[in-house]
């Protein structure tokens, strides 16, 4: 049988089952190439949306600029909600790229490509090239794991780590004891998880550290914990992970409560960040956000629970099965809850939907997937209108309407995919069709995004400013903070009337904000020059008290004025 010159679901003679998705004849490099064009050439497109894109890109710029790379800050304030990983390596991306959009994106696109990839090798001596490449794909192209590889957030980055400690821990597992291939994966693993806790903290290790205690209880298996290579694997993971947090520590004596009690334990027990959701919150997430491949993961996640032990007695499948639960649920119980935190779901999801997809005849795998694809083009057209219809009556509809263009647009296109694909014969050469479509639906809902940037980026408010800047003119947030402003401006401003995030930071070095309306007066009539971004509610108000301002732009969101003699 003919390969198609990408992925192609084929079929031995006589058979009704799958056994292999490979590329064709250089294959693998177009495929590559392709995906890599569409996940890296949109990156620096877009403005940097608030607050997390503009808080994640300026950090490490003001990293850049003081050659502090211990103590994070933004604006200038200490800033010990994450750890520096992150930071780190974007201010080296700064450095080799220079300080723009692209560059600043490039760390969780280069770590959800790379993290897909890996799949891959983990899984081809243990599943084969058929598992292997499809759960790749799978992972490449479920919307949830590529909209979180293309937004500037910590998220993917740290799942990506843990589901590489995840993978190497069941590659270890399924060695033989005490063999080269067990020890360099475990202690290979221990070091993706100290990667995870330099990320985005301690849930870099208690994830996986609950997900292996689970099964260890399930299946009463207590000879995984004898293969764990505890002294060398805790030496490694303490050799990466400590020496920040000793050094910040040092340097920052507040830095230990704030972060571990604040940022961990009551995060996760009460609704101080108020993140509330309820409890199924992450349920929707996971199923919408697997889409086309979601009732496979289903499938998969009943097959796998019932699947034999490996020769070394360890259940890979049950293991990915309780990975997947367990992080739902964790993250279910917690009062805090954020889209991007079940993001290590993904990976185990994909393996399952893709060992399922290995067992099926082309026919029934494309009566399980191309419903889904259509579900997601409705969603995508159906979820346009919506916007368009909340949005009516916002001064701003005009934005919405044309971001909803390429949701609907790009929903359209998923159909006709679906409908190409059901009526191809057998469906033998879709599945490669099938994974562009999707990842192209996805990359349209984030590059559309750019039509509503005047409303959620800074940037817009930072070239108003600039092109009034003067020498010795001092910039202010009053009311607001953009974090993306300082990215922007390529320096800080001064704050006023803001708290919130900053508050703990301000709390510790107060001369770094204005701590009252006096101050603030004080302050803006004394400067040479000076220009504000201030909420519309803060404009009015120190309008009201005699302050004169010249408008320069305004919107829903924010007012920039300049002062008026």
């Amino acid at each position: 049988m003919s390969l198609d010159p990408f992925f192609s679901l084929r079929a031995e003679p006589n058979k009704d089952r799958v056994v292999s998705v490979a590329p064709g004849r250089w294959g693998w490099l177009v495929l590559l190439a392709m995906i890599g064009v569409i996940w890296f050439g949109g990156l620096g497109y877009r403005s940097l949306a608030e607050p997390d894109e503009g808080r994640y890109a300026e950090i490490p710029r003001e990293m850049v600029a003081s050659g502090d790379f211990v103590t994070p800050r933004l604006n200038g304030i200490k800033y010990f909600e994450k750890p520096a990983l992150q930071y780190w390596a974007t201010a080296m991306l700064y450095k080799l790229f220079g300080i723009n959009q692209w560059a600043a994106r490039l760390w969780p696109a280069l770590t959800g490509f790379l993290g897909a990839l890996f799949v891959w090798l983990m899984l081809r001596a243990r599943m084969g090239d058929t598992v292997a490449t499809t759960a790749s794909l799978f992972v490449l192209t479920s919307p949830y794991y590529a909209f979180f590889s293309q937004v500037l957030t910590l998220d993917i980055g740290v799942s990506v780590f843990i589901s590489a400690g995840m993978l190497l821990f069941m590659r270890a597992q399924g060695a033989q004891s005490n063999s080269a291939t067990q020890r360099n994966a475990m202690l290979l693993g221990w070091a993706c998880l100290a990667l995870a806790v330099l990320s985005k903290g301690l849930i870099g290790l208690v994830l996986p550290a609950l997900v292996v205690g689970v099964y260890v209880l399930v299946e009463r298996d207590f000879s995984v914990l004898r293969r764990m290579h505890w002294v060398s694997g805790l030496l490694i993971f303490g050799l990466i992970a400590v020496p920040w947090f000793i050094v910040v520590s040092q340097r920052n004596p507040e830095f230990a409560e704030f972060f571990f009690i604040h940022e961990h334990f009551a995060r996760y027990t009460s609704n101080i960040h108020r993140k509330v959701e309820p409890f199924w919150f992450f349920i929707p997430i996971v199923l919408v956000g697997t889409l086309p491949w979601t009732w496979l993961a289903l499938e998969g996640l009943r097959a796998g629970w019932q699947r034999p032990p490996d020769a070394t007695g360890f259940r890979t499948e049950r293991f990915l099965v309780l990975w997947v639960l367990c992080t739902v649920v964790f993250f279910s119980v917690s009062g805090s809850k954020l889209h991007g935190y079940v993001l290590p779901a993904v990976v185990p999801l994909a393996i399952l939907a893709a060992q399922r997809a290995a067992s099926l005849a082309p026919r029934a795998l494309l009566i399980r997937v191309v419903p889904a694809l259509v579900l997601l083009g409705v969603l995508g057209f159906v979820g346009g209108e919506i916007m368009q219809v909340a949005q009516e009556n916002s001064p701003a509809y005009f934005l919405h309407v044309r971001y909803a263009r390429w949701i609907q647009c790009a929903g359209v296109a998923i159909l006709s995919v679906a409908s190409l694909v059901a009526l191809m014969s057998r469906g033998t050469r879709s599945l490669g069709v099938m994974c562009f479509a999707t990842l192209l639906l996805t990359q349209a809902c984030v590059l559309g995004f750019e039509n509503v940037a005047p409303l959620r980026s800074a940037k817009f408010a930072a070239q108003t400013i600039r092109s009034h800047l003067t020498a010795g003119s001092r910039v202010f947030q009053v009311g607001r903070y953009d974090h993306g402003l300082s990215f922007y401006l390529g320096a800080t401003s001064t704050i006023a009337d803001v708290g919130g995030e900053l508050d703990f930071g301000i709390q510790q070095e107060p001369h770094l904000a204005l701590p009252s309306a006096e101050a603030f007066e004080l302050a803006w009539n004394n400067a040479p020059s000076a220009i504000a971004v201030m909420s519309p509610a803060s404009f009015d108000k120190y309008s009201a008290r005699g302050l004169a301002f010249e408008v320069l732009s305004k919107d829903t969101k924010r007012v920039v004025a300049r002062r008026a003699w």
